[in-house]
């Protein structure tokens, strides 16, 4: 779509795409569907809207998994408005890559390949055996992310060996 804008309006959406990580091409977009949109229904036309499937990510899947944990643990459900989500999912993204990181780094040799849901298990495994310190006083994104290695480390000492505790985490991708 080819659209001549002042300088003005094309300064804001250029601070809106930098502010809100969306393209301007989107937004543009978006903008002149809303308004054929609101001009059918003003001349009666039937409109139907274009039903997006929302398909849940690994990331999502882990927020959903937290957030039952969350419930469970501290008698409560975790809600975030829509900024505080966005920090927190990032701090999902962050813990994921951590838990791929140390599962490469473990046992290369036995693990043939790793999907997203193979991590997901991984991180409600951690949320199934984090420590009740954990669950009572630190249990949120940021300080699960924040202290992956001491509650990794809490969880393979709370275990007869380390070994056991890795073997436990190594056959949940299974």
């Amino acid at each position: 779509m080819l659209v001549k804008l002042s300088k003005e309006l094309d300064g804001k959406l250029i601070h809106i795409s930098k502010a809100s990580g969306v393209k301007k091409a989107v937004i543009i977009q978006k903008i002149f569907e809303g308004f054929i949109e609101r001009y059918e229904k003003k001349k009666g036309k039937k409109v139907v809207p274009a039903v997006e499937k929302k398909v849940a990510t690994d990331i999502w899947l882990m927020y959903a998994a937290f957030k039952k944990y969350h419930l469970q643990y501290c008698g409560h459900e975790y809600e975030l408005d829509r900024k505080q989500q966005a920090i927190q999912l990032r701090y999902f993204r962050l813990t994921k890559e951590k838990i791929l990181q140390m599962v490469m780094n473990m046992e290369k040799s036995e693990i043939v390949a790793i999907d997203d849901q193979d991590l997901v298990n991984s991180y409600e495994y951690i949320l199934v055996k984090i420590p009740d310190w954990w669950k009572k006083n630190g249990f949120t994104p940021h300080s699960i992310y924040k202290n992956f290695e001491k509650i990794l480390t809490q969880i393979k000492n709370a275990k007869q060996s380390g070994k056991d505790a890795l073997d436990d985490l190594i056959s949940s991708f299974n």
